[in-house]
Parts: structure tokens; sequence; C-alpha cells
């Protein structure tokens, strides 16, 4: 959706530093937050836009901060949806970055019967998520005489 309210596709629409990306029925803002990434997720993922939203997603992993991926305003979360969202989950902690999941409606009914991942928590609110992420400590910089992180 755009600003207006109005679905709109294409570019990414920039708003008070966040990005918004419509990938087919989801909409996709992002925005960078100290310590880490936010991307919230809205509207419906599915089968029709999951190869889409995953490859949006997976993007995320080349700016090594963590992410909190805010799902409380979608709608819908089909199955293959599902199983995508958790498997770039997955794979960006794999890569040494926390990842905090907000849970939402859409995400409800698969967390009720116990699916979820071991590595990536699910948290009630984004408050939450981001107490449990901390920031990346960047290497070593040697200053004259001393090192600092």
């Amino acid at each position: 959706m755009s600003i207006d309210g109005a679905m709109r596709t294409g570019p990414i629409l920039r708003r008070r530093q966040a990005h918004v990306l419509c990938c087919g029925g989801a909409r996709i803002e992002t925005q960078a937050s100290s310590p880490a990434v936010v991307v919230k997720l809205a509207g419906w993922v599915d089968a029709s836009n999951l190869d889409q939203v995953a490859a949006t997603l997976r993007r995320f992993t080349s700016m090594r901060t963590p992410l909190i991926l805010d799902l409380t305003r979608l709608e819908f979360l089909g199955v293959s949806a599902f199983r995508a969202l958790f498997a770039v989950a997955d794979t960006y902690c794999e890569t040494g970055l926390q990842c905090v999941i907000v849970d939402g409606p859409a995400l409800r009914p698969y967390t009720n019967l116990g699916a979820q991942s071991r590595s990536v928590p699910i948290v009630d609110s984004a408050e939450s998520a981001h107490s449990r992420v901390t920031p990346p400590c960047r290497p070593p910089v040697v200053a004259r005489d001393r090192t600092r992180c």
C-alpha cells in the first residue's frame, strides 16, 4: 500500500527514513533502528508472493546487523510462507547474526501448534524484540597506541 492506502507495486517508497516495498499482496516496511534493522510485514504472504518476500528478507544478511521481523500487521501467512520465513530467519542466525520475530495474528496458528524454530525467538512485542538484540561489536580499531571496540 502507498501512503494514501492504495495498493502500489514497484519501487521502494521513502517515508521518514523508512523504506516501503510492495511484493504482491505483502507490504514490507524496513527501518534501521539502533541496534537492529526492523522489517514489518503487512498484508498477506502465500505461494504467489513468497519468492519476492523471501528474496527481500535475504538481502538484509549483507548488512551484518541484527534483524527484528515484525509480523503484527500481517493478515495471512500460508504454510509454505511460514516455512520459508523461518528458513530465512534460521539462515540469518546461522551467519552469526541475531534474528527475533514479533508474533502476530497470522503467525499464531502455527506457534499455537508448537511449530517454530529453535534458533529464532518469538516475542509478543517490538519492545521485547529490541531488548533481546544486542548491537554487533565492530572489529577492533587500532587508534594510535590502544585498541577499542
